[in-house]
């Protein structure tokens, strides 16, 4: 079962995380070019420790939520700059032997940005 999951996550155009009680346990390819990181520097970090300090409170509130709406997070990424994410819950499944959730990750407005002469700029 694992094996399809994983199938499916690295199919889906969009980057997307499982998590284990805020602990990214597995990726797809998509979030370690968004993050400019290596795969395996991801995997087994907790989410907390890729975002702003700025972002950490919002994410531990949503961490602690059951509730689908997304959150936005300031995370850093490899080369020192940031990237403003959105996270959206999208199921929950047993993976490993365990409950995860399945968690989208995408660059906030990225599609928009490029048609729109308006951006958002965080500081």
């Amino acid at each position: 079962m694992e094996l399809q999951i994983r199938r499916l996550i690295d199919e889906m155009e969009v980057g997307i995380v499982l998590l284990d009680a805020g602990t990214i346990i597995a990726a797809n390819s998509k979030v370690p070019v968004l993050m400019e990181r290596a795969a395996h520097e991801l995997v087994a970090s907790r989410l907390e420790e890729v975002v702003s300090p700025g972002s950490l409170f919002r994410l531990l509130n949503w961490l602690d939520s059951s509730g689908h709406e997304p959150v936005l997070v300031l995370a850093a990424r490899g080369l020192g700059e940031s990237v403003l994410l959105q996270l959206k819950r999208l199921a929950s499944l047993s993976y490993g032997g365990r409950q995860v959730q399945v968690v989208s990750v995408t660059e906030f407005m990225a599609e928009e940005e490029a048609e729109s002469p308006f951006r958002l700029r965080v500081v």
